[in-house]
């Protein structure tokens, strides 16, 4: 390790509050995450310095005060190099560099920028740990153990005699230069009995503290840039090149003006969720467990781990997300996540910018979603489309009664298959009720159950088997989604509907009312509580109004009675969460009919999930209109 400089080596031991030498102070940054904004805000408050210079080009110190202004909106500077090529320099709250000028300006402290404008300055690929890291170790002693490991790397004091390549992790003679500049504007911004700040890069502080006993000169180089152009970034833009996720810079937003302590990363990844989780319910109709909320937390936990970061940013975060529960929840929680700030109303003035990662020299990557409902093609994370929107609240009407309702074809042929699905499934279900093996008494029975003798050898006894004889076919099913038992009625819109074609159910259904969600013109989005199909078509009659059915409490129950009258064969499936009330079975007993019952949990989520939603439209006109608004 190289000669310390004194001022460097009582910070380091803890004799000094902060890396203060001949009236300027030191505040080390890494150069991302709102933890080190958070960190700079409350030391530039703690410190009350009279000047604060920011390691930014000096070039740009016109446009400070316009820039500072557009925060906490995403914004950028965009200047031609000298090779015609556009160079972009991104405004954004939580970056600890435009943290500094925002608090300085709030605070009334002058503040510049300081840094040397090179246009050759090589990207030069550092590993620190994440800003999570400083939430939990705490801004002094995370960069005490920062500056420990970069001056354990050797990096020399005085410029190299030749410029070694980038990738060498090395201090570059650009650094020296750019040392050099910010030294002399420290030094030039001092007043006697009274502190300035430098906001700098953690690997360039010894050597600015060495600076600061030589002699200064200012460097020989570019001090005016022509051409510089302030924009606010495009919405669709902002979702990609933020460093931080929307969500997560307006909380820190929230914070910024209070006395409390910042906000934790995780923590705020709960919120998100939870808030994710109550959109995704009221869009989609199905609710997110808590444990499959705490199971996507330690899955995009784990995805940070693996990427080598302790907490997870916007990738991983969506990833978890559509991974663990589904796209349409990862879509919803990525719309949350990045949906930008609104700056203010210089911000809304001013130019809009469209820019991409690879404008900014950064790899881009793609996440697909395959959403259900809500849209039909695959999107790309920074191509944020939706299905066409109503223009004005209301545009799209609604879809009573008193309309010509009909159903959306597509979801009928569906729910037709899976209702003959079901009738097959039934079947199979019958034919394991009507075999049973023994134990070998008195009698053979239908004969040796041979595979069961040998599974049961150790038990020194003979199995036979007895087949019972089952006869039919499963004439009406009914599933019930949600007995809606709550005093406060669910599914309140009851209807019965005949089946257009020999092909078809007749159906009768309680569901949401038609209108609470339209996805359309004369389209209205409904979730079943529970519905009967029943065949041959034809036959169905209004069993809401029928007073012989009722007479049962619960609309679950009238379906399943309504079922056992109209059944053409010996056999109802009943599927719902519950078996049917004995009062219904003893009526099936005296019928002749069998209720063959299946736990809801035995079909897979995701058909459940498929089947439980439907459209109802206003006209047979409107199914012209209704692929362009549905897209399954």
């Amino acid at each position: 390790m190289n000669h310390l400089h004194p001022a460097l080596d009582r910070y380091l031991r803890g004799d000094a509050p902060h890396i203060e030498h001949r009236g300027v102070v030191l505040l080390p940054i890494l150069h991302e995450g709102m933890e080190w904004a958070s960190a700079i805000h409350t030391k530039l408050r703690e410190i009350r310095p009279v000047a604060v210079g920011i390691e930014l080009p000096e070039t740009l110190n016109p446009w400070l005060k316009k820039a500072c202004a557009l925060l906490p909106g995403l914004a950028v500077l965009r200047y031609q190099t000298s090779r015609e090529t556009p160079f972009h320099v991104v405004i954004e709250s939580t970056d600890p560099l435009w943290e500094a000028v925002r608090t300085a300006t709030e605070m009334n402290i002058p503040v510049s920028f300081i840094d040397k404008d090179l246009e050759d300055y090589p990207l030069v690929s550092e590993r620190w740990p994440d800003s999570f890291t400083l939430a939990q170790l705490g801004y002094d002693h995370m960069v005490r153990e920062l500056l420990r490991a970069s001056l354990a790397m050797g990096e020399p004091a005085q410029p190299p005699e030749e410029e070694p390549a980038a990738d060498q992790g090395v201090h570059l003679m650009a650094d020296h230069l750019r040392e050099e500049t910010m030294a002399f504007h420290l030094w030039e911004m001092r007043q006697e009995n009274a502190l300035v700040v430098g906001v700098v890069g953690l690997h360039h502080v010894p050597h600015i503290l060495n600076l600061l006993d030589t002699e200064l000169v200012r460097p020989f180089g570019r001090v005016k840039r022509q051409g510089v152009e302030l924009f606010q970034v495009e919405r669709d833009s902002a979702r990609v090149i933020a460093m931080e996720g929307a969500w997560f810079r307006l909380q820190y937003e929230k914070w910024r003006n209070t006395d409390t302590p910042a906000p934790g990363r995780y923590e705020l990844l709960a919120e998100l969720l939870a808030e994710s989780a109550r959109r995704y319910s009221k869009e989609m109709k199905t609710t997110v467990s808590l444990q499959s909320l705490k199971q996507t937390l330690v899955y995009c936990r784990n995805l940070a781990l693996v990427s080598g970061l302790l907490a997870p940013r916007v990738l991983e975060i969506v990833v978890g997300s559509r991974s663990m529960v589904d796209h349409d929840f990862g879509w919803i929680l990525h719309e949350l996540l990045t949906d930008p700030i609104e700056g203010s109303d210089q911000f809304k003035a001013t130019p809009t910018l469209e820019l991409s990662l690879e404008d900014l020299g950064k790899a881009t990557t793609v996440i697909r979603f395959q959403r259900r409902v809500l849209q039909r093609a695959q999107r790309m994370m920074h191509l944020v489309k939706t299905r066409p929107r109503e223009a004005f609240p209301g545009e799209w009407g609604s879809v009573k009664d008193g309309d010509y309702l009909c159903s959306y074809q597509p979801e009928d042929v569906v729910i037709e298959n899976y209702g003959g699905h079901l009738k097959t499934q039934a079947s199979g279900l019958l034919g394991d009720m009507a075999h049973r093996v023994r134990p070998f008494t008195d009698s053979l029975m239908d004969g040796l159950d041979l595979r069961e003798t040998l599974r049961r050898w150790h038990e020194g006894r003979i199995y036979v088997s007895e087949e019972f004889h089952r006869s039919g076919k499963v004439g009406s099913v009914v599933v019930i989604f949600d007995e809606d038992s709550e005093p406060e009625e669910k599914y309140p819109y009851k209807m019965s509907w005949l089946g257009e074609h020999s092909q078809e159910s007749d159906m009768a259904f309680y569901a949401t009312n038609p209108g609470d969600q339209m996805v359309g013109p004369g389209i209205s989005r409904c979730e079943y509580g529970g519905f009967l199909m029943t065949y041959p078509p034809q036959r169905m009659w209004p069993i809401w109004q029928d007073p012989w059915l009722n007479w049962f409490e619960r609309k679950s129950q009238i379906l399943l009675a309504a079922a056992l009258q109209l059944t053409a064969d010996p056999l109802v499936l009943y599927i719902a969460a519950k078996p049917p009330a004995n009062q219904l079975k003893r009526l099936a007993g005296r019928m002749g009919i069998k209720i063959v019952y299946m736990p809801l949990g035995t079909l897979p989520p995701a058909k459940i999930n498929a089947i439980k939603h439907f459209h109802i439209l206003k006209s047979h006109e409107t199914r012209e209109i209704a692929p362009l608004y549905i897209l399954d």
